[in-house]
């Protein structure tokens, strides 16, 4: 059993998760990037509430923003970003094959 502060990378996790369950398609659009701010300590013990926000569904990228609250207060503020893995360009894979033979 724990007790005091909550660990930070629960609730980073926990965020991502959150986030995650509200794209359509993580394996066409994968999670490209991730920004956290932890904004005050959380308590162990008291639920914690995920609020997320659906900021745009475009085309190659997907954008959400997740906020953790505790005892009506955010504790924890996380933006991701979702991406269409890109198309290598003709000449970036030339460049593998230089580099591969070294």
């Amino acid at each position: 059993h724990g007790e005091g502060r909550l660990f930070g990378g629960m609730v980073a996790a926990q965020s991502v998760v959150a986030a995650c369950r509200t794209v359509e398609s993580l394996a066409e659009r994968p999670l490209h990037s991730v920004h956290a701010y932890f904004l005050r300590p959380g308590a162990y013990g008291a639920p914690i509430r995920f609020v997320v926000d659906r900021i745009r569904d475009g085309r190659s990228f997907t954008t959400r923003r997740v906020v953790a609250h505790q005892g009506g207060e955010a504790i924890f503020n996380l933006a991701a970003s979702f991406a269409r893995p890109a198309q290598k360009q003709a000449w970036v894979e030339r460049l593998d094959e230089v580099f591969a033979a070294g």
